[in-house]
């Protein structure tokens, strides 16, 4: 169906039938008496072409739209997707003697060769686009990322490309590893676009060793044991005993053997060894390839660890004892790299010391507090309101010292000079104190801040941080100062209309300060489940905390590290930077710009952005760099003023997350499948399909508009009807 109409775009028809009305009369007032009198015939011809005119000039006043409509019919759209992410180059088991065939290859014969050719049976019946996925989806702007596989990107950006026209059809070549990106179940039933799989693959687990992962305390100190712990994963090797060893270079530091009882298996596999030199060592955890695998890549995984020079000094004071203090007493004393000096304020209010009877009185002077790296407070000691809180100001912001307060019992009141260096500002009268219990929350900087990070991604902290027992009381301090940085609130409670604070630091002068708002923190090392993902937190935020506190180069102006030293093939390199003047104030208006060189010498300019999460910070995350060792130099500047640089390296390993999990993921693509209204095409039947997707062609209404107020036509009908008007009048001898 279809039709021609007209429309006006500066008025109503009814203004038009008016102005026609108002041209007749002004036509036939010009004509009703003539002198010299002329025929009826000859007045009306003169009335019809005065009032022709005038009805055109009226019209194209209107700015006239002649408007087309028709209804046409759309052959269905179809996108085939091709997986071509790293494991599609694995070639899956062939018959004994004979080489398998490479995934990719088998895709490739699918769309292509006879009798499938399924790119031509599509094209037979519907319009057709083929693009290929991986990490991203193939375009112009950018790499495919074979490294890491997100299928709801591709889907995303398949559905967003075809927006205009329509999709109505997906074809998905792939053999479902999906190990990035959001969950594609849901992405294909958002999208409301049948999906047609196709695995590609063999769905059996192959006989494969895999290094899954090595934890290790990422900062450790000259002369010191590292303790490592490697993830080993093992398919097919039931009652077989693998070797793992502990590499730096070619050179062996340990190895281990661990036996595999079932199937499919993962063992844990501890490491110990010494550093002797300062500096940023690489290390290797591997397990050699066995006849039988059908990969290599992911039997070794690389990791760092920084050497520090000396073991920190800390000062301990408490208010009174508690088991707060006891536990912590307890962590401290268990790390190697740490010499802990500890006092409880006695009965008449003088800091007495616990277990270091070579200690015979509190440090009050300078000279002690210079051989210090930190001073944690438990509670408020009365040692803190007097001259010695005016040590602890020249101690923090002058000399560059650590300062925790660990409100962990009620807090009266918090002397002025302790009160000016904490991240919060305590009330001038007394402090209210909540005994009820609550689970802290993280905030956005707390689930990426080293201090809080117990795994790499951030929703994860979050929930590990989340399975701990409950905090006991807490004090309504704050809100936070203004260029303090609030990584845990309470979950209920606020502080003058803002979060109330739980974890908060911020730079004063030259040190760093930590405020921790909270009782019952000892429970987090007695009370947590056995081989839970929370075990042993306790002591690792602490020793978090303290090595970040009193890190020796956190007070340059400018500093630029990558989140990680080590990275898999695959993985994006996420930089942060923190800019700060020479009084350490928070600088978020610099440009900072970074130049990567990689192995081959190449060098890749990159800018760091604003993180509106932190003043003072910045970030910028890179693509997958291939493997390799890489080194950076980051420059900041605020106009035509510099403000600081800061270099480093990072390490890029050969490990990638596609060869974790190799088999054919069957059970997500019929998933994906079932979400989106799609089904399954088996490739073992695409020979003998006929291509029918059971898609029906689309009725589109198409609308076509053109002005013609503008249109040669009407100038030269204008021209023509005034022309007649005046040749007639002076042939009728009117003036």
């Amino acid at each position: 169906m279809g039709g021609l109409t007209l429309s006006l775009q500066r008025g109503h028809p009814v203004l038009l039938l008016l102005a026609l009305a108002l041209s007749f009369l002004a036509a036939y007032w010009a004509y009703r008496r003539t002198l010299p009198p002329l025929p009826d015939g000859a007045r009306r011809l003169l009335t019809g072409i005065r009032f022709a005119a005038f009805g055109v000039l009226s019209l194209l006043l209107l700015d006239p739209l002649l408007v087309r409509e028709s209804v046409e019919t759309i052959r269905p759209s179809v996108a085939v997707l091709v997986d071509a992410s790293g494991s599609m180059g694995i070639a899956d088991r062939a018959a004994e003697g004979e080489e398998g065939t490479r995934r990719a290859e088998v895709a490739e014969r699918l769309l292509r060769e006879e009798p499938y050719s399924i790119l031509a049976k599509l094209g037979k019946r519907y319009e057709v686009s083929e693009r290929r996925f991986a990490a991203g989806l193939e375009s112009s702007e950018g790499e495919l990322g074979i490294d890491a596989t997100d299928l709801s990107r591709a889907l995303e950006g398949a559905a967003l490309a075809s927006w205009e026209r329509g999709l109505d059809g997906i074809v998905l070549l792939t053999d479902g590893i999906v190990n990035a990106g959001r969950d594609p179940v849901r992405v294909a039933e958002e999208i409301g676009i049948p999906v047609f799989p196709i695995p590609i693959g063999d769905p059996t687990p192959p006989r494969d060793l895999a290094v899954e992962q090595v934890l290790a305390n990422p900062l450790v100190y000259v002369k010191s044991r590292v303790a490592a712990e490697a993830t080993i994963r093992a398919k097919g090797f039931a009652g077989e005993e693998v070797r793992v060893l502990l590499k730096e270079g070619e050179t062996v530091l340990a190895e281990e053997r661990v036996r595999f009882e079932g199937r499919r298996e993962s063992r844990t596999v501890p490491f110990s060894f010494e550093v002797s030199e300062p500096g940023v060592r690489r290390y290797a955890v591997e397990v050699p390839v066995w006849e039988g695998e059908r990969l290599a890549e992911n039997n070794r995984v690389l990791f760092t660890v920084e050497v520090v020079k000396e073991r920190l000094e800390l000062l301990i004071a408490a208010e009174k004892p508690s088991w707060d203090f006891a536990f912590l007493r307890r962590t401290l004393e268990r790390d190697p790299n740490v010499r802990a000096r500890f006092f409880v304020q006695g009965r008449d209010g003088k800091p007495r010391s616990v277990g270091d009877r070579e200690i015979a009185s509190f440090p009050y002077g300078d000279e002690e507090l210079a051989r210090t790296d930190l001073v944690l407070l438990v509670g408020v000691p009365d040692a803190a309101g007097r001259d010695w809180g005016e040590r602890l100001q020249r101690f923090v912001r002058e000399r560059g010292g650590a300062l925790v307060l660990f409100a962990a019992d009620p807090i009266a009141s918090v002397p002025p000079p302790l009160a000016d260096l904490l991240p919060v500002a305590p009330p001038e009268r007394g402090i209210d104190h909540d005994p009820a219990p609550f689970a802290m929350r993280l905030t956005e900087p707390g689930k990426r801040h080293p201090m809080l990070r117990v795994h790499p991604d951030a929703e994860r902290t979050e929930e590990i941080w989340g399975e701990l027992p409950p905090l006991l009381g807490w004090n309504r301090i704050g809100p936070a100062r203004p260029g303090s940085v609030l990584l845990a609130s309470h979950p209920r409670l606020d502080v003058e209309g803002s979060e109330g604070p739980v974890l908060a630091f911020r730079a004063a002068g030259k040190g760093r300060v930590l405020f921790v708002n909270g009782g019952g923190m000892w429970r987090w090392g007695f009370r947590v489940r056995a081989g839970s993902a929370a075990e042993g937190i306790y002591d690792r935020f602490w020793s978090n905390a303290i090595r970040w506190l009193v890190a020796r180069d956190g007070f340059r102006n400018v500093t630029v590290k990558p989140e990680r030293m080590t990275y898999d093939r695959g993985e994006q390199v996420a930089f942060r930077a923190l800019v700060a003047d020479e009084s350490l104030v928070p600088i978020s208006d610099a440009r900072v710009e970074g130049t990567l060189t990689g192995p081959d010498g190449a060098e890749r300019r990159f800018f760091l952005e604003p993180d509106p999460a932190e003043p003072g910070a910045y970030r910028r995350v890179l693509g997958p760099l291939a493997p390799g060792e890489y080194s950076y130099l980051a420059r900041a500047a605020r106009g035509d003023l510099s403000l600081g640089e800061d270099s480093g390296e990072l390490t890029v390993g050969e490990f990638s997350a596609e060869f974790l999990e190799t088999e054919r993921d069957d059970g997500l693509l019929r998933r994906v499948a079932r979400a989106s209204g799609g089904e399954v095409l088996p490739a073992e039947e695409i020979a003998s399909w006929p291509g029918d997707l059971g898609l029906t062609a689309r009725a589109r209404r198409v609308r076509e508009e053109r002005e013609i107020w503008n249109h040669a036509l009407f100038f030269v009908l204008l021209v023509a009807l005034f022309s007649t008007e005046w040749f007639l009048r002076k042939r009728y001898g009117l003036s």
